[in-house]
């Protein structure tokens, strides 16, 4: 990084403000992630996953559905979805997408959900 790059970050990190905006970016991703497994569990029940204790990313069971499938079906509908296929080292295929919660807003998300729900045929 430049120079000038490296000193505003050594300021940031002087006066504790790179501390308050981690400390909100935190409490963002929280906040998005509550209202992503809020919805799912509304309208997805029977698509097992686990809150993450923190980050952005949940993994989510696709249960008759092979991820890549059910990612072209969320796309079909606007909502993007990593297949579980892309993080396998073997390139086996995996019933599972990866959901993301660092673009959308908290309140976006259970609209996303809802597509979801009806992309994969669960309303």
């Amino acid at each position: 990084a430049s120079s000038v790059v490296q000193m505003r970050v050594l300021r940031l990190i002087e006066s504790g403000s790179l501390s308050k905006a981690l400390d909100a970016a935190r409490l963002q991703m929280s906040i998005r992630m509550e209202a992503l497994a809020a919805a799912l569990s509304r309208e997805l029940p029977g698509y097992p996953f686990v809150r993450p204790e923190g980050g952005i990313y949940l993994w989510l069971e696709t249960p008759g559905l092979e991820g890549t499938e059910a990612a072209l079906m969320a796309a079909s509908r606007g909502v993007r979805v990593a297949p579980g296929s892309d993080f396998s080292v073997r390139e086996e295929k995996i019933g599972a997408v990866r959901l993301a919660v660092s673009r959308q807003g908290a309140q976006s998300l259970p609209m996303a959900v809802a597509a979801l729900a009806s992309a994969w045929g669960e309303r």
